[in-house]
This record gives C-alpha cells, structure tokens and sequence, in this order.
C-alpha cells in the first residue's frame, strides 16, 4: 500500500527524454548522478523514467560507492536518494518498501533526523543520510539493481535470480519480498545442481529460504514445510549441528547447505512461483 501511494506521486513519463548509461561503481550498483536540480517527487518519476528507481543505500559499501559518485560529479552538498517518510509521519520507507532502520545502513548527518517537517531523503557527500524539504530542489541519484534475468529451470514451475548485493538473511527476506518473491528453496538434486551452475554464476555462497529460528535444530522453509520433507537436505561436511547461533542457512557453489549467523551478509537467490 506505501508504495502505491507513492507511485500516485510520480507524474513524470519515459516520452522524450534522453535515456542515460548508468555507470557500475565499485561493483557494486549501477547508479547515475544528475547534477541538475529536481524536487524529491520529480526526482522519483525521473529515475523511473530512466528504468531504475531513486537510489537505496543498503551497506557502507554501497554508501561509498554513492559517496564517489557524488564527488565525481562535484555535487559539494545534497542529493536525493529513495526514502521518505510521507506516507506516515516519522515512518521512513525507502522506494523499495523497506524500512530504513532494516534497510543496512543508517548513518544519519548530527546522529539523528535533522527537521522532522522534512521529509524527503537525501545523501551528504561525507556519507551520511539526510532528510530535506520536498520542495527544495537539489542534485539526484538514481540506481538500477543489480538483477540478472529470471532464469527458469526447464519443466520447473519456478523462476530465479541472483541478487549480488550483500544483506543479511533477514534483509535478502524482505528484499525477495519486495520483488514478490521469496528466498530460494531447494526441492531436488536437479534444482540444487541448476542454482549453483547457472542462477548463482561466479559466486561463492548465497543465502537460502531455510532456518531453525522457531526450533533449534528442526529446520523449515520460508514456505513454511520441513526441511526434510523439502526433497533436499545436503550439507558441508560435519553440518548440521546444534548450536544456537547459527540459525540461518546459505548454499555454496557445489549446492550443499551451511549454516550461517544472523549478521553474515551474502549474496542471495529470490525464487518467485509461477
């Protein structure tokens, strides 16, 4: 519904305007910064119309990467990025629904929101976020995820991406959820062995829909089934085991299972049902 509300903002359409090439900084997002000056709400529907959204800042890595890109570009104050609290006061939600007290990072100028009456996000060049007046037009930046396509194993009523992004379980959670996904689940050897070869591509390890968060050592799906009943269950070597800190699981490139902490942050596979 927040996000619904937020798109009845935005007024601007894609007709006759210049698509730009968005530049990937640091590996990690493709982001574009536009020196010219839009209110927060323009700003929003000009990102859209140029295929991405208002950028997100989801980790100090990704608060770097926007931090050169704002020096690059000789952007010496603010510029908007995608949070705001408009749709209820004090409640601020990033364009992607998420909460920014979950978003990743929350290093805000002077320690706190500055001006409760402003309500639009914005980024300093020293890395911290900033709210500003809606109205007040400033310098933008706008980001493209880093999605690979859908990838749908043949004869599987599923399809996959992979998220390069570093979250948290919790955090890639939520952010599938956004995408009206969930965290990947495996159901056979064949969808194990189609993951790791060809959604998860270089990577290492990515989380996965599987926790013990409700029963220490009694593992379920983010679909709500027993693990065991899942069609898989293949771990490292000498897991699983009991322990109460590890409640989370992640799929390395040889699709077997470890057990991850609540902190570890990792690429992730959504898994979306058709």
């Amino acid at each position: 519904m927040k996000l619904l509300l937020l798109a009845c903002l935005i007024a601007t359409t894609s007709a006759g305007i210049i698509q730009y090439v968005f530049d990937n900084v640091n590996d990690v997002g493709y982001y574009k910064a536009f020196e010219f000056k839009k209110t927060w709400v323009d700003a929003l529907g000009y990102c859209q119309s140029q295929g991405g959204h208002l950028a997100t800042v989801n980790s100090p890595e990704e608060a770097e990467a926007i931090k050169k890109l704002m020096n690059e570009n000789n952007i010496p104050y603010y510029a908007f990025i995608g949070f705001s609290d408009i749709v209820t006061i004090g409640d601020y939600i990033t364009v992607e629904g998420q909460d920014i007290d979950h978003s990743g990072y929350t290093r805000w100028e002077g320690g706190l929101h500055s001006n409760v009456a402003w309500k639009c996000g914005a980024f300093t060049p020293a890395g911290e976020l900033a709210n500003r007046d809606c109205n007040e037009e400033l310098p933008f930046i706008c980001e493209k995820d880093i999605w690979s396509q859908w990838v749908q194993l043949p004869e599987q009523g599923s399809v996959y991406k992979l998220h390069r992004e570093k979250l948290t379980w919790a955090e890639a959670l939520e952010k599938c959820h956004s995408q009206q996904a969930t965290l990947a689940v495996m159901n056979s050897d064949a969808e194990a062995e189609f993951v790791s070869k060809n959604v998860m591509e270089t990577v290492k390890s990515v989380h996965v829909g599987i926790h013990d968060m409700y029963f220490e050592a009694f593992y379920s799906t983010v679909d709500g089934g027993k693990m065991e009943e899942s069609g898989y269950n293949k771990w490292v070597v000498n897991q699983p085991y009991k322990t109460y800190s590890l409640n989370y699981v992640s799929m390395n490139n040889k699709g077997l299972y470890e057990l991850e902490n609540e902190t570890n942050k990792l690429a992730f596979v959504c898994e979306k049902h058709l």
